[in-house]
This record gives structure tokens, C-alpha cells and sequence, in this order.
């Protein structure tokens, strides 16, 4: 399917979206979240106004979907702008994402971010070939904010379970959340601190910077390809590094890096990693993982290996690959620290 095709199957699908009517949230016994969504960054080879209609899409959806507030942006908010502006209309989220062609589809990157903490609490990426593949991550979208909004923000921050017969991260540095300070909102109850902020308060040292890996690549299923990402993050938070996990591909690192870290405030380098198997071998798992910075930049690649024999060796195997890169990757001193 042509790009161009794609363009009039999106256009014939928004009439219908646009002139759908926003209906109010259903009463609950909690007032509901409130979102803003941003129009989507796209890149070239995407329509102009692609980004603004599928933002008006997922508002119109969501909206329908009920127990959320959507809220217009600011016109003219620039990325850089979009969590004071958020603040600023006393949202507790917002949705903000990307558009780049990929072949006879568009991949769109949606992001769900939350206000108190400034970080990316839901992500999803797609490829997709019309609106209504768009507008099918709205009800992802609704439920992801409702999710998350049901929990007790002192959860939230808390990283993963550590896998079986792995150790526990390091509690000092946080595993999920990519963010600076809990910033303070308008009206409504602060939010618990989060140990990071007890850490502070007590005199303890902050991370030194923050970071975030993404998907592992490689012959992996999507589960493992997400686990082993975790583990990644908590063996780079082992080595002092601020890290969590971010649902996107390398190629979108490459491509949206300046955007995935201003959407993780903090943010100072994105991780890639990929394993490769090789049953002849004796070390049977090599784990190539780079470091790119916020302009998509490669910072350094560390390689490790590991024997993986026996069965369910593989999530053993890359655990020892994983620490053995975040040390290199510590001892290189990438990213390099923050001045001062």
C-alpha cells in the first residue's frame, strides 16, 4: 500500500471521528483523572496534519470511553513545553507520541505521562495503516490511565520483582521511574513521597543521571524480549545508574531520541540491546548492548557473553551478560557524568 493510499484511508476515516461529539465522563465517587492530548510529532514523509488529527481522534475516543477528563492543549505548546503545560490546565496525564513512515505503514508511538512525577507510565507502539488502527489504542490509552490513577503513587516509583534466583537491585536507585523531583499540582493531594525523595530528604546522594532501555532485540518472543529488558535496567541500576524500561524498538530510539528523553525528564541516555544465540558455542549468549545519547548519538557498545545451557538457562544466562555490560559500561563511564 503507497503512502498515498494510506493518507486517504486516514482522511476518510477522520470525517467520520471529528464529527462524533465529546460526551461528559460518567459520575464516580472520585472526581476522574484529567488528560491533555498533545498532537503527535511526525516526521517526514507523514502528512502535515496527521499528528493533530489522530490526537483529536484518541480525545474524541477516550472522551466516549468515560471516567477521564480530556482537556484541549494549549495551540502552539512546543514538546519542551507540554508537562508545565499540563500542570497548568491541573491534568494528571498527558498523551503525547510520534508518526514515522515505515514502508506502506506509519509507526505511531503513543506515551501516557504522568503530571506528578513527569515520567512515562504506559507506552505502545503500532504500525499502522488506517485511522481506525489508530484510534484502537484509545481504549489502551483509557485503560492504562485508569489503571494507574487506582494506585498509590509510592507503588508506582517501586521497580519490578527481580526474577527468581537473581539479586535485588540496588535500593537506592529507582527502577521505573525516569524523573526528577515530584513536582507540586494546583489543587488536589500531594503525592507520597517516593524513596528516592526520602533518600534526598536524609542527605543521601541523587543518581548521578538517568537512563532508560528499551526492547531487547534478537530471536526472543516479546515477553522475553520485555524481561530481559528489566533485568537489564535493574543490573545498570546496580551500577548506579538511574534506569528503567521503555517499550520501544531500537530503530525508534535512533529515530525519536531527543523526544523519548524529553518525554523522561531526567533522561540522559537511552540502552539497545541484542542477543544472539549459538547452540555450537560454548558461550552460547552474546548480548551486544549500546548506549545512545539524547540526540541518537551512540555513546558506546559493550559485548558480553554467557553459557546458557540446560533448560531455562536463557534468563540465567542473560542476567550474567547483563551485569557484565552495565560494569563495563560503569567502569567506561558512559553516559558521563553531569558536570559539577
Amino acid at each position: 500500500m503507497t503512502r498515498r493510499a494510506i493518507v486517504r484511508l486516514f482522511g476518510c476515516c477522520l470525517a467520520v471521528a471529528l464529527a462524533l461529539p465529546l460526551v461528559a465522563a460518567s459520575p464516580s465517587a472520585f472526581p476522574p483523572p484529567v488528560v491533555v492530548i498533545y498532537p503527535l510529532t511526525q516526521t517526514s514523509g507523514v502528512a502535515n496534519e496527521e499528528g493533530s488529527n489522530i490526537a483529536i481522534l484518541l480525545a474524541t475516543k477516550i472522551t466516549e470511553l468515560g471516567g477521564v477528563t480530556v482537556k484541549p492543549p494549549t495551540p502552539g505548546t512546543e514538546r519542551a513545553q507540554f508537562l508545565d503545560n499540563a500542570l497548568k490546565e491541573d491534568a494528571d496525564y498527558y498523551i503525547t507520541g510520534f508518526l514515522t513512515p515505515l514502508g506502506s505503514e506509519v509507526s505511531m508511538i503513543t506515551q501516557v505521562v504522568s503530571t506528578h512525577s513527569g515520567s512515562v507510565v504506559y507506552s505502545s507502539s503500532i504500525a499502522a495503516k488506517t485511522y481506525a488502527d489508530a484510534a484502537g489504542q484509545a481504549d489502551l490509552l483509557h485503560a492504562a490511565i485508569l489503571r494507574h490513577a487506582g494506585r498509590a503513587l509510592a507503588a508506582l516509583d517501586a521497580p519490578p520483582p527481580a526474577p527468581s534466583g537473581t539479586p535485588e537491585p540496588n535500593p537506592s536507585a529507582k527502577g521505573v521511574d525516569l524523573t526528577k523531583a515530584l513536582r507540586h499540582r494546583k489543587a488536589g493531594p500531594a503525592p507520597s513521597p517516593t524513596g528516592a525523595a526520602v533518600a534526598a530528604a536524609a542527605g543521601a546522594p541523587a543518581a548521578p543521571y538517568r537512563t532508560a532501555v528499551v526492547r531487547v532485540g534478537g530471536d526472543i518472543d516479546a515477553a522475553s524480549s520485555a524481561s530481559f529488558a528489566q533485568d537489564l535496567a535493574r543490573a545498570l541500576a546496580g551500577r548506579g545508574f538511574a534506569s528503567g524500561y521503555l517499550p520501544v524498538s531500537e530503530s525508534e530510539v535512533r529515530a525519536h531520541a531527543s523526544d523519548l528523553c524529553a518525554a523522561n525528564a531526567g533522561t540522559r541516555a537511552l540502552f539497545a540491546a541484542t542477543i544472539v544465540t549459538n547452540a555450537a558455542a560454548k558461550t552460547n549468549l552474546q548480548l551486544d548492548v549500546t548506549a545512545y545519547d539524547c540526540a541518537g548519538a551512540t555513546l558506546g557498545t559493550e559485548r558480553a557473553g554467557a553459557s546458557a545451557g540446560g533448560r531455562g538457562a536463557l534468563a540465567a544466562a542473560f542476567h550474567r551478560a547483563a551485569l557484565a555490560a552495565a560494569a563495563a559500561f560503569a567502569k567506561a563511564g558512559i553516559p558521563p557524568k553531569p558536570a559539577g
